[in-house]
This record gives C-alpha cells, structure tokens and sequence, in this order.
C-alpha cells in the first residue's frame, strides 16, 4: 500500500518487518529558541562565577547558596536542551511485526509546547525510548478529531501513544488504513470536536 502522492513517508522492508519511516522536519521557531538558548548560557556561566567569587570571598550565606543551588540546575536544563536541539534529527518509525509494532517516536529538536508540559520533559531531553505495542492492544487504534486535528491513537494500559505525531492529517489517515488492514482490525474514528489534545 503506496502512501499518499507528495508525502514524506517511505517504506523500508528490513529483515523484522516492513518499517514506516515519517521524516521530523524541524521548525525554524526550534532552532531559534535553541540559539537564543545558548546566547542566555554565556550569561548563565558569567553569573554564576561571579557569585562564586563573591561566595570565597565573603564567605557562603543561606540566600546566596539556596540561589546559586537554582541557578546552576537551571543551567544544566538549558544545556541539555541545547545539545538536544543541535544534535542529528531521528525520525519517527514504525515496523509492522507480526504480532505486534514496534514505535520509536523519534528525535528532533524540543518544540515550545513540551517547553510549557512537564509531560513532555523526558522526551525534550531526548529520554523517550522505542517501545513495543502488542496486537492485543491495536483493537484501541482510533483517528481522533480534537481540536488540534486528526491524531491517530493506541492505548497501551494507561496510557495514550500518539503515532504518526509528525504526520499530516492525510498521512495519519492512510497510516491508519494500512495497519487497519495489516492487522485485520476493525476500522475506528472518534469525532469529539471538544476534544483537547493533552
């Protein structure tokens, strides 16, 4: 089952299964954030040895060790996020097995909203990792309309796996057919226009 015409998608039949690799282009907004996260760090790294300097200096003080503490966790997060966003771009992929799928959602540079979500800080730090989801379980794969658009879903005891995240609506639709019809499951669509991504 050929994609849909112009899309990005391809298919790879490796040696465990045909594998559904859906490209992450980064924003422009990604590496710009990114940038201007690497300019703050110089400023980061000055302040922290002033402060310090003035520590050996004066000697240490409660207010100044409980900010100093802070400061330098906050740097640390903003040069792990930094790293991740330069570092090579690992798309999204899909191996049909047979009893089961393998999803690793893939690597890109953090976006502004798991920047906001503490649900979405481990993988921003690069921390998600490919997991297997069993046939058992393909029964739950719904296209879902919500407000942000078509997601297409799979639930996993509780939780909620999002595939084809990078997807176009089109892409996830015709994603959705073909495991739909690989599997043999009964095709599913949850109209919930009130509907809000978490």
């Amino acid at each position: 089952m050929r994609p849909p015409d112009r899309s990005r998608i391809t298919l790879d039949p490796g040696d465990r299964g045909n594998v559904i690799i859906i490209p992450l282009v980064p924003s422009f907004t990604a590496y710009l954030y990114g940038t201007i996260g690497a300019l703050w760090l110089v400023g980061w790294a000055y302040a922290a040895v002033s402060v310090m300097g003035s520590l050996h200096e004066n000697g240490p003080d409660l207010f100044t060790l409980f900010w100093l503490t802070f400061w330098i966790i906050a740097g640390l997060t903003q040069c792990v996020w930094v790293i991740r966003t330069f570092m090579p771009v690992r798309p999204e992929s899909i191996r049909l097995g047979h009893d089961r799928i393998h999803h690793d959602r893939g690597n890109g540079p953090p976006s502004f909203s798991e920047a906001r979500s503490l649900s979405h800080f481990p993988r921003a730090l690069g921390l998600n990792s490919p997991r297997d989801i069993e046939r058992r379980h393909l029964h739950t794969l719904r296209l879902r309309d919500s407000e942000a658009g078509v997601r297409l879903t799979v639930d996993v005891g509780e939780h909620r796996i999002d595939l084809g995240e990078n997807a176009t609506e089109v892409e996830r639709e015709w994603l959705h057919k073909l495991l739909t019809g690989h599997y043999r499951l009964r095709g599913h669509r949850n109209r919930a226009s009130a509907e809000v991504a978490p």
